[in-house]
Parts: C-alpha cells; structure tokens; sequence
C-alpha cells in the first residue's frame, strides 16, 4: 500500500528542487507589468483570513477593539473562551453543581454584540473544564479532563443554544479544546490533564452537546500543536472541520493534517482550519512580529496559503495583545494590523496576472474591479529595492493613483511612525495605463491603488439574507497544495469566484463547488457572470452553473434548479454533497447570461416546490470537468421591492428604474460608497433624517419575512462614540448603540446594516429609530427585500 505521506513527501521535495532552480534565474529585471483585462488563480479572497483573541484580555478591551475589526473588515474571529482557567474573562461563567449548573452570558454576550456590529463571526475554542466538573480543586484544575461527561455536553448545549436563540445566528463554530497535545516540559501539558483516548471522549460529548443546542453549529477539532493522534481520537465522531496550529510552517502542519493516516485527504468534504497562524515563533514589542518586518511576512504567506484551496479558515495570532497581537493592548495599531488592513479593505478580490510575478525578494499581488485596481509590492529581504509598476488595461479610463507604505516610517506605530495608512503619494492620469517607480524598503511593503474616484468597490457589503454556514467539497485533495482551483462564495459581498486550476494542464477535469447554507432569503436577487477561458465539454460531467436547493417545511430538500450556460448533460452522474444531494437537478434552466454577462433575475418562489418552507436554501455554484484556466465571478444582487429615503423629516418612497445609471462618473461629493454593495444613488447620502423616528412600511404580505437594507452616512461628526442610536423593527430592537463614525473609521463613508423583519397582520413593518448612548439617531435611506 502508498503511504499518502510518502508521496507527499516527494512531491514537496519536487517543489524545494524548482524553487532552487527558480532562484538561480536572472532577477536583474526591476520592472513588473500588471495586466488588468485578465483574471488570474486564486482570487485575494476576504473572507479566507480572520483573527485569534485569548480569553485573557478584560472584556472592556475586546469590545473597544471591535472598532478596528470593522475598520479592517475582519469576518471571522476566534475567541478561546477559557471557563474555568483563572485570569479568563470566562472563568466563573459556569457555576453550581453537577445537575445544577448556572450560566452567565453577560460578558460573552457583550463581546458577541460587538462582533456583530463589526460583522465579525466567531469562532469559539470551547475551552476549559467548568469549575462545577472540576475533578480537584487545584490550580490547573481547568486543564482536567470534566469529571462528569453528560454535564460537559450539557454546557456545550446551553452555550450552542444560547447564541441561537439571543443573538439570532444560527451555525456558530465550535471547536472543542485548545491543543490538547502542547507538552509543558515538564512531563506535564499545558491546556489538557489526558490523553488521546480522553480527548476523544471530551470531543464526543462536547460535539453531541452543541449539535443538541444548535443542529446548523460546526463542530471540529483537534485544535493541535503537532500531535494529530489526537485527531485519530475523533474522526470517527464526524467532525465538520479539521483544526491544527501553526507558526512560520502552514505548508508543512497542512500537509500532515490532509495526510494524516488518509484520514482527511480522503475525506473531500472536509475542511481545513488553521485557528491559530502567524508567521513568526519568537515574539515581543521589539520583535520582528511587532515591527515594520511583519507586514511583508505577512503577504508573502498570504499569498502562499491562498493556493491551498482546502484551508478555507486562517486566524491570524493574535489579535489584541501587546506582544504577539495585531494591535496593542491600549489599542494602537500595529505594522501587521496595516498589511492585514490593507489586503481586506484595499486590493480588489479578482486577481490580475504580474509579470514577473516577483523580481529578486520582491513578490506581487495584484487585483481589479471595474472601479479600483491595485498591486502590492512586498519585500522580504534585507536591501532595499526600486520597481518600476507597469499598470496595463485598466479597467477604467483614468482616474486617481495613490502610492501606501508600511515600513519603519510609515505606518508602524512600533517602530515610531505614524500607526495610520496615509497616501505618500497622489496622482491623476488619463487613458487605461500608468506607471511608477517604487522605492520598496527591505522587508517592508507598499501598495500602488488605482481609481476612477467613484467611491464605488465590489467589497461593499451585500448580503442575500442570513448567512448560516458553507459546504465543501475538495477533488484533488492529496496535490491540492500545487492545485490553484478555488470556490469561493462571500457571505458579505454576496460575489462568487470560481475556477479550475492550470497547474496540471495536461487534464481537463476536477471538481470545483460549494455551498452556502442562507435563512430568511431575499426574494429575488440578479446574476452577473464574467467567464474567462475553454469551459469546454469534456464528459458528461462537465458543468458550469448556479443551483439553488429548498428547503421543506419538514426540514428535507426536496427540490433544486441550476442555472446553467449550456455546459450540462442531464445524463451527468456526479451528486452534489448536499441539499437534494442529486447529481442531475428538478429543473435546469439554460441562461444566456451566463455566456453574455447581462444580469437575469432568480425570483426564489418562481422555481420553489409548493412545500418549500420559506425560510431556506443552499446556493451552490458548481464547475466540473470544464477544462483548466476556466475561471469566473458570479455577482449576487438582491432586488429591492420597495426603496425609502428622507426629505426634510418625512420618509419618502422612491421608485429607481435604473439604479446603476446612479453609480456611474466621478463623485463630486467626496462620498465613499466602497463599503455598500450596490450603493443608493449619491442623492439619499446627501439628505437624511436627523432626529428620532417612527414610521410604517405598509402595503407587504402578512406574516411575510423581510429583509432590509438600512443605509447610514456619518456627514456631521468625525468622532466616534459622539452618535450612538438604537434601531427597532415592529418594537425589538435589532441595532443598539450605533455608532456609523465608529464603524466606518471616516467622514463621508456609507455603510449598510442587514435587518430582517415580520411583516404582521396587517402587512406593516415598523421602523423605529430612538436615542441612544449619544447624540440624535440618523440614517439615510431603507429598502425592502
């Protein structure tokens, strides 16, 4: 039999001996041309990339952090909860006896509140053992394995059902344990008192717990340093997600958890999470980790892990901390909180080719959308360089450039400059091209960003109802480390990227597709498709499409329909994973848009089955079998049903019959609409109500649900916390405190918050804004979906 180690092994070898040969290529090259009209593997994915926090930061610090997750745009966060470890904010939230425990959510809650206003998802290392299940009373009691095993799935449970039920969000992950393995030196181990075989009963129960508390929940582990016996210890519980840690080594801890005695490599659907990386292993204030050094670390291994298609989650460690984190205990922004700013909220997602892709120590990454482009230049070595950018087919004809650095003078508080990215550098230019000479410090970055002044992004946030989790599916899973495919569908911009990959190019097949699992959908939403390659029939497998499941009212799929370009043969055999689980749908619906790019409309019910519950479906676009170098983005819009903005106090209703004609020419206004997917016309930013209100949205079906788009503009206060206002559909409050300064981090920045809503009886929906914390309430326009 062939070890999958062994083969993997050589491949890595095969990879160690190209590198070499590559460095030994002439790099006197100093000039790198940026080709803007094509797409290029793998997509700069945003929601690829969170953050880790310990439990042992006050809860005061965590939420007053928050602002900066949302300034950067971080959607995932990790939090190592820490009941019953001295010095965690958790510590005595589980108390009582065994048959009487007693909760308190008050500070978890808190930090969860916050989280959501910055649209922040946790993940929760479900850590440690509860005071009540103490087996001694010893100071490392909490690392003991719980002393009764029905009541630590009974916590697990409250917990799961919990987040449920108070903060409405279904599919929140739970990772049980925090590196059960991690010796101390001791002969002793740092977070858990038990072996493999424990580790494997707490994961049993713990998993049985949260899936009683919340059935849509992920549950994974093993969380580990090294040591994946501990992940033998639970594969066969079924675990959602596979976990592992790494410093400085994602390539070498991925490969050992996807190959581990098969167990994961032969598992497709299957996830990989890195729940705590960071590129460094040594750490301090004066540290490299600290410092100017780590933002160019930072993007040359973002740019290696976005090629390994099966690690769909990386925490970043850590995230507030003053020797390892992002940004310091008082809340000052480090170098590495820049370059994560910066590849979130700066670089468009669909990547454009570079070449050469790196010149000496100089690597690249590059990426455009029809309003922005952009290339950031990292350098990992220890001289300086100068490179000419040569920026080519820009998707728009002229506009603004702005050259960024992050270096021992430019955004790296430690280092003693300025903590903020701020432009070194302004231009203007005319045509579809430009150029510029960059002087890149060692190990330093900076970023070239091209505009048409706009505002407009395709980052905006655009959400097609409630996000409850993804689906995956992984074919080529043993060479997916040189195997650049990808399927990507972001929960908060609602765009897909997919294609396959063209390493391997001497075979057109592999298997691209996931899903993602939404509650209280829009009712209907349009489909813009840009394609790039063969898409090219190769057997009867070979698709391209968009499919949609439903959900029945007794909690089955019971129907499904793909939208398709004509790449389809109803006599196809390969079942997706999920929903239905049918390789061929009930309905196939050929869509000439997907060949032309002109946007077509889904309305959700036109195609439901008569017992669809209204409530859910997975939306899965699928690439099969299409030929290598197939590649494409699949904008996802939802279509208002009714739209309101304010004029002089009174709620207007406003019929757009071309909103994207709006979006269009320079923003004279100096308004950023880049954080708003699908923004309102530049009018309902400029007027808005100021003061309390209470108005009603009438004319909606009874007992129908909703969702509603509420756009804010801060125009007056440029200071956080100087507004802060609480919003309330038909009497509960959906938003408290808002703080639009707070969220956005500017003047004149839109923002967006999805709501949903119960139309009642009568078809009405109330909408409330009252004060708050300070200042008056404000907002900008509402729409329906």
């Amino acid at each position: 039999m062939i070890r999958i180690d062994s083969i993997l092994s050589s491949i890595c070898q095969l990879g160690v001996a190209c590198l070499l040969f590559a460095g030994g290529m002439n790099l006197s090259a100093q000039t790198v041309t940026v080709d803007f009209s094509q797409m290029a593997p793998s997509p700069l994915m945003k929601d690829r990339f969170g953050v880790y926090q310990t439990p042992l930061k006050t809860q005061q610090t965590i939420e007053r952090a928050s602002r900066l997750l949302s300034e950067a745009e971080v959607q995932d966060i990790r939090y190592e909860v820490g009941i019953g470890k001295p010095g965690a904010l958790a510590f005595d939230q589980v108390s009582g006896t065994i048959g009487d425990l007693h909760y308190d959510y008050s500070s978890i809650d808190g930090l969860v509140r916050s989280w959501k206003r910055a649209g922040s998802r946790p993940l929760f290392a479900f850590t440690y053992d509860p005071v009540p299940l103490q087996p001694d009373q010893v100071a490392n009691a909490w690392e003991d394995v719980p002393d009764d095993l029905p009541s630590w799935s009974d916590v697990n449970a409250a917990y799961a059902s919990h987040f449920l039920k108070s903060q409405h969000l279904p599919g929140f992950s739970f990772e049980q344990w925090n590196e059960p393995d991690l010796p101390d030196g001791n002969g002793g181990k740092v977070f858990f008192n038990g072996d493999q075989a424990d580790y494997g009963n707490v994961f049993q129960y713990g998993l049985a717990g949260v899936r009683q508390g919340d059935t849509d929940a992920l549950v994974g582990g093993p969380a580990a340093a090294y040591d994946l016996s501990y992940l033998d210890a639970i594969w066969p519980q079924h675990p959602d997600f596979a976990s592992i840690h790494a410093y400085g080594n994602y390539l070498g801890q991925l490969d050992n958890l996807r190959g581990h005695n098969g167990d994961v490599v032969f598992t497709p659907s299957v996830p990989m999470f890195l729940t705590e990386y960071n590129s460094y292993t040594t750490f301090g204030l004066n540290q490299p980790n600290s410092l100017h050094q780590a933002s160019a670390a930072f993007f040359n291994d973002v740019n290696g892990i976005l090629n390994i298609s099966d690690a769909v989650k990386v925490y970043w460690a850590q995230w507030v901390d003053d020797s390892v984190g992002m940004v310091t205990d008082d809340l000052h922004k480090k170098a590495l909180y820049n370059a994560y700013n910066m590849y979130q909220t700066m670089l468009p997602v669909d990547r454009s080719p570079v070449t050469p892709a790196s010149v000496g120590d100089v690597g690249t990454m590059a990426g455009s959308d029809a309003h922005n482009a952009a290339i950031v230049l990292y350098n990992n070595g220890t001289t300086d360089a100068t490179i000419t950018v040569q920026l080519n087919n820009l998707p728009f004809a002229g506009g603004a450039g702005e050259i960024y650095f992050i270096d021992q003078y430019h955004a790296s508080y430690l280092d003693g400059a300025p903590e903020d990215l701020t432009a070194s550098k302004v231009w203007h230019f005319n045509g579809d091209r430009t150029s510029q000479s960059v002087a890149v410090k060692a190990q330093s970055v900076a970023l070239v960003k091209l505009h048409d002044r706009s505002g407009l992004s395709l980052l905006g946030e655009d959400r097609l109802g409630r996000y409850v989790r993804g689906e995956y599916y992984f074919f080529n899973r043993i060479f997916s480390f040189e195997d650049d495919s990808f399927d990507d569908l972001d929960p908060r911009t609602s765009i897909v990227r997919i294609g396959m990959a063209t390493k391997t190019s001497t075979s057109p097949f592999g298997v691209v597709f996931a899903g993602s699992v939404y509650d209280n959908p829009v009712h209907r939403f349009t489909v813009t498709v840009a394609k790039q390659g063969p898409f090219s029939k190769n057997d009867n497998n070979s698709i391209f499409g968009l499919r949609i499941d439903y959900q029945s009212t007794a909690g089955s799929y019971t129907r499904s329909v793909l939208f398709h370009n004509g790449l389809y043969d109803p006599t196809r055999t390969s079942g997706l994973p999920w929903g239905e689980g049918t390789a061929v749908p009930d309905q196939a619906v050929l869509e000439n848009g997907m060949n032309t790019g002109q946007p077509f409309s889904v309305d959700l019910a036109q195609y439901a089955p008569q017992d669809w519950n209204h409530r859910r479906v997975i939306i899965s676009p699928i690439m099969q079998n299409a030929g290598y170098g197939s590649y494409a983005r699949i904008i996802l819009r939802p279509v208002a049903l009714r739209c309101f903005g304010f004029e002089n106090g009174q709620m207007i209703e406003r019929h757009l019959e071309n909103r994207d004609g709006f979006q269009r020419g320079q923003n004279e206004n100096s308004l950023d609409l880049s954080r708003v997917g699908d923004p309102l016309p530049q009018s309902f930013y400029l007027h808005g109500n100021e003061g309390e209100l209470d108005r009603l949205i009438s004319g909606l079906v009874p007992n129908e649900t909703y969702n509603l788009r509420l756009h804010f503009i801060e125009r007056q206060i440029a200071n956080t916390s100087e507004r802060r206002f609480n919003v309330l559909l038909n009497g509960e409050q959906v938003l408290q405190d808002l703080d639009i300064a707070g969220e956005t981090g500017a003047e004149n920045r839109a923002m967006v918050k999805q709501v949903t809503a119960t139309a009642d009886e009568s078809g009405n929906i109330r909408i409330q804004l009252q004060h708050g914390g300070a200042g008056s309430p404000s907002i900008n326009g509402v729409e329906v979906y």
